[in-house]
């Protein structure tokens, strides 16, 4: 009996949720290291160091090093925050490339990657609420 009932709890939208979300922390800080990794030149920026990218390309490694890494803090502690500034840092990253074809275009596979979780994210809270509704 105990069995059936930790077996029914591992198939709740509830008990995944929380590790979905580490996970999407666990993705936002890799995102974050390899701005940061960008921006102290260990990885260079479309073939270019990062002193030598267009600052308007510059600007933005920045602020999404940024935001990725408190992203990723906020995704981990499962805070409503952390959920809220994720979803804003994936649309603005995407509207920024589409509205600012100096920062390289869009990157297709991360896009389709994003797109995936953000479904699976709504697809874990919406049965999280119905199961804790009732």
């Amino acid at each position: 009996m105990t069995g059936a009932l930790q077996l029914g709890e591992r198939a709740s939208f509830t008990y995944w949720q929380p590790w979905f979300l580490r996970f999407l922390s666990l993705t936002m800080l890799v995102r974050g290291l390899f701005g940061w990794a960008a921006i102290l030149g260990i990885v260079p920026v479309a073939g270019l160091p990062f002193e030598a990218a267009p600052p308007l390309v510059q600007i933005a490694i920045a602020v999404y090093a940024v935001a990725d890494l408190i992203a990723a803090v906020g995704l981990w502690l499962i805070a409503a925050w952390g959920s809220v500034l994720w979803l804003l840092v994936l649309v603005t990253r995407y509207a920024a490339t589409y509205f600012l074809p100096e920062l390289g275009g869009v990157d297709w596979v991360a896009l389709a990657f994003d797109s995936v979780t953000v479904l699976a994210f709504l697809v874990l809270s919406i049965g999280a609420g119905r199961e804790n509704e009732g």
